[in-house]
C-alpha cells in the first residue's frame, strides 16, 4: 500500500496543469480524487486520466472565488467519500499576469491584478477552513 492509499482529496484548477499533475500524481499512490474546475471539459478529461489509476475521481465544475461554489464541492465531496484528507489549491497560476502563455511586459502588471491572484488563493483556503472547522460559519449568508 502507497501512503495516500484511500485518502481524499480535493484538487482545484485540476482540469489542466499543474493541478491536473497533481490530482494523476496523487491517484497514482491511491488516492481518490475530486477534480475541481471551471472547465467542464479539461475537469471530465482529468478524472478519466485520474480513473485509469484504479481509484474512485468526481468532477465538480467550480469557480474557486464562490463561496456557493466551494460549499457546493465541500459537499459533494463530504456526499460521495465521507471526509475530506487534503486539499491542493492548484487553480491556473497568476492568468492575469500572463496573455496568451507570455508573460506580460512588467510595466502592465500591477498590484490589482496582483490583489486579484491572492484573493481567490486565500478566497479558496478559507472558505474551505470555515466550512470544514466551523461549519455553521459557512452557512451563513
Amino acid at each position: 500500500m502507497s501512503r495516500s492509499s484511500g485518502i481524499v482529496a480535493i484538487i482545484t484548477g485540476a482540469g489542466s496543469g499543474l493541478g491536473q499533475a497533481t490530482a494523476i500524481r496523487m491517484a497514482g499512490k491511491g488516492a481518490n480524487i475530486v477534480v475541481v474546475d471551471i472547465n467542464e471539459k479539461g475537469g471530465n478529461e482529468t478524472v478519466a486520466q485520474v480513473e485509469k489509476q484504479g481509484v474512485d475521481s468526481i468532477f465538480v465544475k467550480a469557480d474557486v472565488s464562490n463561496p456557493k461554489d466551494v460549499k457546493n464541492y465541500v459537499d459533494q465531496t463530504v456526499e460521495k467519500f465521507g471526509s475530506i484528507d487534503y486539499l491542493s489549491p492548484r487553480r491556473y497560476e497568476y492568468p492575469h499576469l500572463y496573455r496568451w502563455g507570455k508573460r506580460e511586459p512588467s510595466s502592465e502588471i500591477n498590484a490589482t491584478k496582483v490583489q486579484l491572484e491572492l484573493k481567490l488563493h486565500l478566497n479558496q483556503v478559507i472558505l474551505y477552513l470555515i466550512m470544514q472547522v466551523f461549519p455553521e460559519a459557512g452557512n451563513s449568508s
